[in-house]
């Protein structure tokens, strides 16, 4: 089932994290479950510490920015269509 998850990986150090990024998807993009199948959106966001010179306000503005794409689509997915925004 898709369920309305959102999974975000900060790599801190110097490792080498080519492991932790095939998690972010295949070569389609998707991740897929244990049968193989792609799952139905992506949820899963690597952010790596050192790929911003250990600037922490950027890494986690970088971490979280597809965080409100990932939850309009799960919903949009299961026909729940999100309230307009509230003018500001």
């Amino acid at each position: 089932e898709d369920a309305p998850l959102s999974i975000v990986i900060i790599g801190v150090g110097n490792r080498d994290f080519k492991a932790v990024e095939s998690l972010v998807g295949d070569e389609t993009g998707r991740l897929r479950d244990s049968r193989g199948i792609p799952i139905a959106r992506e949820i899963v966001t690597f952010v790596s510490f050192k790929q911003f010179a250990g600037n922490a306000t950027e890494v986690v503005a970088e971490a979280l920015k597809e965080i409100p794409e990932q939850f309009v689509t799960h919903f949009v997915n299961n026909g729940t269509k999100p309230l307009a925004p509230v003018p500001a």
